[in-house]
């Protein structure tokens, strides 16, 4: 899910036997989200409930759906949704297995997020979001190597800022933050 105001989200979902895995992105309604973002153990879900999230594993004629959300540190990262075609199977063993499942994919989930966030700390600016020098040189020695393959030309504009020391001497450092965005 992303933290915005609109609940957006992306399903992943294959049909029992079938090897291969479907994906399709669904908005979720603010109740839909509250809900989710509530529930701290399975939930439970019946063929009759009209949440669109249910919608697909509804399309295979599932009679109950059992939801666990994928936390970290108390943020909802996820849900793992199952689906089940008969409202008289015994959930207990979902209800054992499945939450040991969603704390292992939290840690994933949350070990991907950091070395996202460390990828972006160690390439990008943290100002202007734009590629610092590290970056900078690691593309530019890409893009030699593809234009001398290429047969090819290259170039580079460069844009400097004179005087830029007086604009945070003379404004603050703020206006001169802002002149760099």
């Amino acid at each position: 899910f992303d933290n915005s105001s609109i609940y957006m989200g992306t399903v992943y979902y294959h049909k029992q036997g079938n090897i291969s895995l479907e994906r399709t992105n669904l908005i979720l309604g603010e109740d839909e989200f509250e809900e989710l973002e509530k529930t701290r153990d399975v939930l439970r879900k019946d063929d009759q409930d009209q949440h669109g999230y249910l919608g697909p594993l509804q399309q295979f004629d599932n009679q109950q759906f059992l939801l666990t959300p994928i936390r970290s540190h108390e943020n909802l990262l996820g849900v793992i949704m199952i689906g089940l075609p008969d409202e008289m199977v015994d959930i207990s063993y979902y209800k054992d297995n499945v939450p040991p499942l969603a704390d292992r994919a939290a840690v994933a989930l949350s070990n991907a997020n950091w070395e996202k966030k460390l990828f972006e700390q160690a390439h990008y600016d943290e100002l202007t979001g734009l590629p610092n020098r590290f970056l900078f040189k690691d593309r530019f020695e890409q893009a030699m190597e593809r234009a001398k393959r290429s047969d090819m030309q290259t170039s580079i504009l460069f844009l400097d800022l004179d005087r830029f020391k007086s604009v945070n001497d003379l404004l603050g450092h703020d206006i001169g933050d802002m002149l760099l965005q």
